[in-house]
């Protein structure tokens, strides 16, 4: 309940770049990376995207809020998507899903956490929102063009016009 590893499975330590015992008794949090935004996803479908906002402790207080809500029962569980830092520095998009998990007396036992990389789903989100900002681009694009193919087309009547009453657009004879 305080966010230290009891176990991991092998998974866990090559996705984060530990041994699995090297995972038992660490502080889970400190794999976050701090200054990044995060996804949270809640039970009633929501979803909000939060700055990092760390604590004195160094843990990100919008997760203590969130736990907090899983410990008084207002919350069966929550998934936050985030950045996450591996034993060598790099870093890496995880998608997190803590459930609590409660004893005989419905008193909080321990937390189990599923961690997920979804470095290729962001980088499939990021290509996808590209695509619709050159899509837009395109569209205002092509609107401009057409009015501005429009003032000209008028213009061009204008001065058409012009040249046939004066004659300049006859040949000298």
């Amino acid at each position: 309940l305080d966010g230290r590893i009891l176990e991991a499975n092998p998974e866990l330590g090559r996705l984060l770049g530990y041994e699995r015992h090297e995972l038992a008794g660490v502080d889970f949090w400190k794999f976050y990376s701090a200054g990044f935004h995060c996804l949270e996803h809640h039970n009633d479908g929501s979803a909000h995207d939060n700055e990092n906002d760390i604590g004195d402790d160094g843990r990100d207080r919008n997760d203590r809020v969130l736990r907090a809500e899983l410990m008084s029962g207002g919350s069966d569980s929550f998934t936050i998507e985030k950045r996450f830092r591996r034993k060598d520095g790099s870093e890496f998009w995880g998608r997190l899903t803590i459930s609590l998990a409660r004893d005989g007396h419905h008193d909080p036992a321990f937390l189990v956490a599923l961690l997920a990389d979804a470095t290729e789903h962001k980088r499939l989100d990021e290509n996808l929102r590209q695509a619709q900002k050159m899509e837009v681009m395109g569209r205002l694009a092509g609107r401009v063009a057409h009015d501005f193919n429009n003032l000209l087309t008028g213009i061009l009547v204008v001065l058409r016009s012009a040249a046939d009453r004066t004659g300049a657009g006859t040949p000298a004879s």
